[in-house]
């Protein structure tokens, strides 16, 4: 059963960052649906006679509904149902599961590609922790004389053969026996050879090899005895070299009484297909990490610190035989292993740059230019610089001291960048030029990187020294003749961008025309962190106030995907997810492991998000990652320490948060309307009550007696 919608949008939808983003008129998203969320919900457990009617009857008041499947077979019956909007099927799913209808006890939950766990802040874990001694083989040296094997034994055990640390014992000779006395010597590599050990153990007469304890690989016997107990999302084998006689493995069940269970019956028991020896199973609770080689080199001695400083307590263990290194925490105890858990993200976070009070961050970094720059400043493998273009933050890691010199490096960089940087604005004539061809020679002389096109603000950002803007400017006006005499043609319609004659047209359906090549400009224009909706700038003569005014016409979907390249229209559509998220920061946040790109709404204390990608828990009240054994306060108070310095500063300064993203704002002058660079918010300096841009005047004028130049703090 499927239900038509009244009126067909002009929209598309796209997948991006784990999410259904559907986009409008304007490019703008109009409903976006996170991997934790769903506008599907799955009935179960219903009753064998019940029908579409009496789905749609029990469902039809959580929302509008867009379809309702059933699905009938001999052993169950279950429904799938279809709401507008993801609100209405959760609100469905809590309402519905676990009610009786029609003597049967329903179950009902979100058809989901993540999951989710709800309770408290401590939950059993799910993970064990698995050892098991890796195959040997045994060999025994005959030696002529009693004595002979005896100080051979003592000489031989606790040595290294060929890599691994042997076990030798003297075999007690039997009754009567005269000859031929031997030496067990245990924990041998399956692949040892008789020769080297025969030069190996001085004085032997011969060498007997054994077989090897098991050989094969054991690990498809350990996922099925482990399997036994529920289903495992992971078994992951640690590295290891032939050097160790223990192998050790991390597995993770579904549930944490899977994990109780087999950890419970199976720890040191003796298994055949080990060659009888024993598999020891620990529940624990255990997070692993996988960071870049360069940064682990700048953290290695902090983290070495923590773990030692932690070894009674839990177990901090890295492995840095590939790209990326490995590190893992595990421990038996939640609580301290929670604190520890902490400090090493403390640590692989790394520090924030800021000056000023604030984060730094420059538009520079996000180009090609930047990172060949950073990673010259990388080969000091003291420290270790990382742009972090998801949050827009710059992050050192090292010691105190080479994070300092990391730091006035990048300081200096930027400084050098900005005094680089000019902006030139345009006449309106000369825009006709560079739109058609003069732009494009610009990009061959200069570079497009170093010359750039704003066509709403009718600028032009030239990137480079002094001789280099000259010449630039030069060339602009050498285009302004030929624009002037271009654009002076007495025409009816003129295009919106250029202000000339609309060549090759292309019609809005506001009715205003504008030349292809200049609508294809303005849409580029807008690719970017500071993305807005794209509406029609024509201007109008309004009847009222008798002035022009702009148009503001949203500019239909099917416009902006016909004008621009297919490579294009995916830059931009992302340009405005990203600024639609950053500009709401109460409503959604980003997986806390570094360059994850899962996007997910907050949740309840208690609630876990298990990451589609890269398969973190998450904590979606605290938005990290998730506290095994700490509530939401308990962890939040570990991380009161070190910002107290940055505290003092802002009440120095000044500085305020903002209302809505919490980032640190500071006013040097001017009235009393601020608005916020990161979100967007218009507020009020005074009260910091936020406001639409026209309402913040009125506000000040009636609460505070007037604009305001300079207040200062309240």
């Amino acid at each position: 059963m499927t239900f038509s919608p009244k009126h067909e949008p002009s929209f598309v939808d796209r997948s991006m960052f784990h999410c259904t983003v559907r986009f409008g008129a304007g490019a703008t998203p109009q409903e976006i649906t996170t991997a934790f969320e769903s506008r599907h919900i799955i009935l179960s457990n219903l009753s064998p006679n019940v029908t579409d009617a009496e789905i749609v009857e029990i469902t039809e008041t959580f929302g509008d509904l867009i379809a309702v499947h059933l699905d009938i077979s001999p052993t169950k019956v279950s429904a799938r149902v279809e709401f507008a909007e993801c609100a209405q099927a959760a609100s469905a799913v809590q309402t519905l599961n676990n009610i009786e209808h029609q003597s049967m006890k329903l179950t009902a939950r979100l058809d989901l590609r993540a999951a989710i766990e709800s309770g408290a802040g401590t939950l059993l874990s799910r993970k064990v922790k698995i050892s098991w001694y890796a195959p040997s083989l045994v060999a025994w040296a005959h030696y002529p004389t009693i004595t002979m094997a005896k100080n051979e034994a003592i000489r031989l055990d606790g040595m290294t053969f060929d890599g691994r640390k042997i076990r030798a014992t003297f075999q007690t000779p039997r009754r009567n026996q005269t000859h031929s006395f031997s030496v067990i010597i245990n924990s041998l590599p399956v692949d040892a050879d008789s020769i080297p050990l025969e030069q190996f153990c001085v004085g032997a007469s011969s060498i007997s090899m054994g077989r090897p304890n098991y050989g094969h690989s054991p690990v498809d016997d350990i996922r099925d005895l482990l399997e036994r107990f529920g289903p495992l999302e992971a078994l992951d084998i640690l590295p290891t070299d032939r050097s160790k006689t223990k192998i050790t493995a991390f597995a993770q069940f579904s549930s944490g009484e899977a994990a109780d269970a087999a950890s419970k019956t199976l720890n040191g028991v003796k298994q055949t297909f080990l060659g009888s020896s024993p598999l020891w199973i620990q529940q624990i609770f255990s997070v692993k990490y996988s960071i870049r080689t360069r940064q682990f080199e700048a953290v290695k001695g902090g983290l070495d610190q923590l773990r030692d400083a932690h070894d009674k307590d839990c177990k901090i263990r890295y492995y840095d035989h590939a790209d990326p290194v490995c590190i893992r925490i595990y421990g038996q105890d939640p609580k301290t292993m929670g604190c520890a858990k902490v400090e090493l993200e403390r640590l692989l976070h790394g520090e924030t740059l800021i000056s000023d009070g604030k984060d730094v961050w420059d538009e520079y970094f996000d180009t090609p230019s930047s990172q060949k720059i950073l990673q010259r400043i990388n080969n000091d493998h003291t420290f270790f610089v990382k742009c972090d273009s998801r949050n827009r933050t710059i992050r050192l890691f090292g010691r105190e001291a080479d994070r300092e010199r990391a730091r006035g490096l990048i300081l200096r960089l930027l400084k050098r960048v900005q005094s680089q940087r000019h902006i030139l604005p345009l006449q309106k004539d000369v825009l006709y030029a560079l739109l058609n061809g003069g732009l494009r020679t610009l990009h061959d002389e200069f570079g497009s990187a170093k010359v750039t096109l704003d066509v709403v603000s009718r600028a032009l950002t030239v990137r480079g020294e002094t001789d280099v803007v000259q010449r630039v400017r030069r060339a602009v006006i050498s285009m302004a003749s030929y624009s002037a005499s271009a654009s002076s043609q007495n025409v009816d319609v003129l295009c919106p961008v250029c202000y000339c004659e609309v060549t090759d047209p292309i019609k809005l359906s506001c009715g205003h025309v504008y030349c292809t090549t200049c609508l294809q400009h303005f849409l580029r224009s807008a690719i970017g962190p500071n993305f807005i909706q794209l509406r029609c700038i024509a201007e109008e003569l309004d009847e009222l106030t008798e002035q022009n005014s702009p148009c503001h016409a949203e500019i239909p979907y099917h416009i902006i995907r016909d004008v621009l390249p297919t490579t294009e229209e995916k830059v931009l559509l992302e340009s405005s997810f990203l600024s639609y998220i950053h500009a709401r920061p109460a409503e959604f946040h980003y997986c806390p492991t570094p360059d994850c790109r899962v996007i997910y709404r907050p949740g309840v204390q208690g609630t876990a998000l298990q990451c589609p990608s890269c398969l973190a828990r998450i904590c979606a009240a605290c938005h990290v990652e998730f506290h095994e054994g700490l509530s939401c306060a308990e962890h939040l108070d570990s991380l009161t320490g070190g910002h107290e310095a940055l505290d003092k500063w802002r009440k120095e300064n000044g500085v305020k948060p903002c209302p809505d993203c919490q980032a640190d704002l500071e006013k040097n002058g001017g009235c009393n309307h601020i608005q916020c660079v990161r979100c967007k918010t218009h507020m009020c300096w005074v009260c910091m009550k936020t406001f639409a841009a026209s309402g913040v005047y009125d506000h000040m004028n009636k609460v505070h007696g007037g604009i305001g130049i300079d207040i200062g703090n309240i």
